[in-house]
């Protein structure tokens, strides 16, 4: 292969990459922000709450990631829809 055609290959595989690459971070984007919004939007409508920090629900060892959350509607990764990393809590 010569080099002349090596270039005008990558060059449009680029081409094409940067519009694909660009679509799926921007769908990606939209889905991450819609989920959030989902999320925090059913657990105050079904009224979901995390238990008070100091309730017996939360006393057992294998609760002491969601004990941050205690007495909260939902955990701040759902309250502040700028961050991309979700936490689950164990249950």
């Amino acid at each position: 292969m010569r080099r002349r055609t090596f270039d005008r290959l990558v060059s449009a595989e680029g081409m094409v990459l940067v519009p694909v690459l660009a679509v799926a971070g921007g769908l990606l984007t939209w889905a991450q922000r819609y989920i959030i919004n989902e999320v925090r939007n059913q657990l105050e409508a079904q009224k979901i709450y995390f238990p008070a920090s100091d309730s017996p629900e939360l006393a057992a060892p294998e609760f002491e990631a969601v004990r941050q959350y205690a007495g909260s509607s939902s955990p701040p990764v759902i309250r502040r829809r700028s961050t991309l990393t979700t936490t689950s809590p164990t249950t």
